[in-house]
């Protein structure tokens, strides 16, 4: 019977690598920067999501490049663009897919990094 089979547990709770600073939620108060009033959201954007990237340390071509997306819960994500799904994306992976990447909280660039590199 397909009922009485154990279910896989979750790894991430038996992996030996886990560790509670891992977790994808907010510890504590993300530092922001003060970004300029006449800062205008690119179109796919509300000004709100728009802000939120950009006092975090993103730039417009970061956001404009990766499809950059924040929430309060998890942090920055980036949308893989062909360049890196080709070179990383492996045979599991068929056409059509999407590839979301966690990046963390806050981006702290050098000054002459416009996008990210």
């Amino acid at each position: 019977d397909d009922e009485n089979e154990e279910q896989p547990e979750d790894t991430l709770l038996i992996e030996a690598s886990y560790d509670s600073d891992r977790e994808q939620g907010p510890r504590s108060t993300t530092p922001l920067s003060s970004i300029p009033r006449s800062a205008r959201p690119l179109p796919a954007y509300t000004q709100a999501e728009y802000d939120a990237l950009l006092q975090r340390g993103a730039t417009r071509l970061m956001i404009e490049t990766f499809h950059l997306e924040f929430s309060d819960e998890r942090g920055i994500f980036a949308w893989a663009d062909t360049a890196l799904y080709e070179e990383f994306g492996g045979p599991k992976m068929l056409k059509g897919d999407f590839w979301k990447i966690q990046l963390g909280r806050r981006f702290d660039l050098d000054e002459d990094d416009h996008d990210g590199s």
